[in-house]
């Protein structure tokens, strides 16, 4: 689960300057570090952050994003002398797929311009203030099926952590063979059915689950965790509209059942965590309440079963225009 800040490098972390080749300008040498396990990891990362001089002698610095889903991506400049530029070191920008210009800095005539610069890169859209959050959800399965909504275990008590204030997870218990349905629209942004074999009857927490990541169209981020085997029904980069069927429950398991989040990438905590000690929890996701809509207006509680309705007033509101028509 998205709890702790990272850089999208798995491992262990160590600071390293790697030396990309160099861009020459006169006198200004650019020098590009990154926070690297290993040489060889750096083209499987999802960002790139390179330089460009055009014909003024201006330093374009662009990102580029590998993946499906947006990305957001802080610089920072140990050296940044000689430029005329309005840098703000709180600053981060969002990155869809593909390439993005980040930052132009133009040299100061006269002046020997220096420069070397740094990033981190996190999943999601950056938001500088808190969504709206008033769409409202279907229960993710099928129309007409009957799940029930149970209290899980605190996540304190599952990984020896303290969880953000905020963290909510929903745990819907479902059936063999049943299938799971997006509870909103977006696009599929991370998929992963590799687990073959489900939790048994003694496991309250595994870190080791299926889980499908869809990028709402506000930029939130809806999860969907599996303690079960999946057939998955979609590809990264699918858009789907909510009630579309995006898994099967497989059969090895002894529990059936998916944990449904909503969260965003906070700036106002992704400044706070640079202040923190490195032994201090970096939670940089905020949490949101989901408002699922229930038959007859019923309040979601623990321990109740409830059926599945997929309303077409809920499902118009949730298409792209063009798909209205």
């Amino acid at each position: 689960m998205p709890l702790f800040a990272n850089p999208h490098i798995k491992g262990t972390f160590a600071l390293s300057n790697y030396l990309l080749p160099t861009l020459n300008m006169r006198n200004l040498t650019i020098l590009i570090y990154f926070i690297i396990c290993s040489a060889s990891l750096v083209h499987s990362q999802p960002i790139a952050v390179t330089s460009e001089q055009d014909d003024k002698k201006a330093v374009l610095i662009y990102a580029t994003n590998r993946t499906i889903g947006t990305y957001t991506v802080g610089l920072n400049f140990p050296i940044l002398e000689g430029f005329e530029t309005s840098f703000n070191k709180d600053e981060y920008y969002d990155v869809p797929t593909g390439k993005k210009l980040l930052i132009k800095l133009t040299p100061v005539k006269g002046t020997t311009p220096d420069l070397q610069f740094g990033f981190k890169s996190y999943e999601g859209k950056v938001f500088k203030n808190a969504p709206d959050n008033k769409a409202r959800y279907v229960l993710p399965s099928m129309d007409g099926n009957e799940i029930a909504y149970l209290e899980s275990q605190k996540i304190a008590e599952r990984i020896g952590k303290l969880p953000p204030k905020d963290y909510q997870a929903y745990y819907f218990q479902l059936k063999a063979g049943d299938t799971v349905c997006a509870s909103r629209s977006g696009m599929v942004t991370k998929i992963n059915d590799d687990i073959k074999q489900g939790q048994n009857l003694n496991t309250s927490f595994s870190a080791n689950r299926n889980q499908i990541k869809i990028e709402q169209k506000d930029g939130t981020i809806a999860q969907y965790t599996f303690v079960s085997p999946i057939i998955s029904l979609i590809d990264v980069g699918k858009e789907v509209k909510a009630g579309d069927p995006i898994a099967i429950l497989g059969q090895q398991s002894d529990k059936f059942g998916v944990f449904f989040s909503v969260y965003y990438l906070d700036e106002a905590k992704l400044i706070a965590v640079q202040k923190l000690a490195a032994n201090q929890p970096k939670y940089i996701f905020t949490y949101l309440p989901v408002d699922f809509h229930l038959k007859n207006n019923a309040a979601l509680e623990f321990g109740k079963s409830y059926v599945v309705e997929h309303p077409k007033d809920l499902l118009k509101a949730e298409m792209a225009k063009k798909e209205k028509k």
